[in-house]
């Protein structure tokens, strides 16, 4: 995936994803930070979302991140930007407090990290409090988000 894979609307500027495939958290930051900057460029305040190519043959074209969550190959891995993550739908959750997630989470032995309209909220806030953040401030900031369940203050 490219700069150019960015497309830019009037309403939201979207990345395109697909689910199932590996990416890196670096990759996955780099091309947010991408669609954040040219956002920043035009003077418009909304954040990019991620949008997802499913494989399956049930769902045509391009969905919401709501529905969507990045997962890793450990439990409470160690965060880097070297990190394997997939995308894939997120669990389904009952009133019974029974969760199911797809097959392709179970059978990869997959563990939930981040629902992906969190994580383009703390990366994308991170993009307007600095002007150009580091890898390792993303890092961070996803790290605080994770422990406080809340977004770091850069300006302290």
């Amino acid at each position: 995936m490219t700069a150019s894979d960015i497309k830019i609307d009037e309403i939201v500027y979207t990345i395109n994803l697909e689910l199932r495939i590996p990416y890196t958290l670096g990759q996955l930051i780099i091309l947010f930070e991408q669609a954040g900057l040219k956002i920043r460029k035009y003077g418009l305040k909304n954040l990019p979302k991620v949008m997802v190519v499913s494989p399956d043959d049930e769902v045509k074209g391009y969905y919401q991140d709501y529905d969507y969550a990045i997962y890793t190959v450990e439990d409470y891995p160690e965060i880097t930007a070297d990190m394997i993550c997939y995308l894939e739908r997120g669990c389904e959750c009952y009133e019974n407090g029974t969760e199911f997630y797809p097959d392709f989470v179970t059978t990869q032995k997959l563990y939930p990290w981040y629902l992906t309209e969190i994580y383009e909220d703390v990366v994308g806030n991170l993009l307007f409090q600095k002007e150009l953040p580091t890898m390792d401030d993303y890092i961070f900031g996803l790290k605080y988000y994770l422990r406080y369940d809340a977004f770091y203050d850069f300006s302290c």
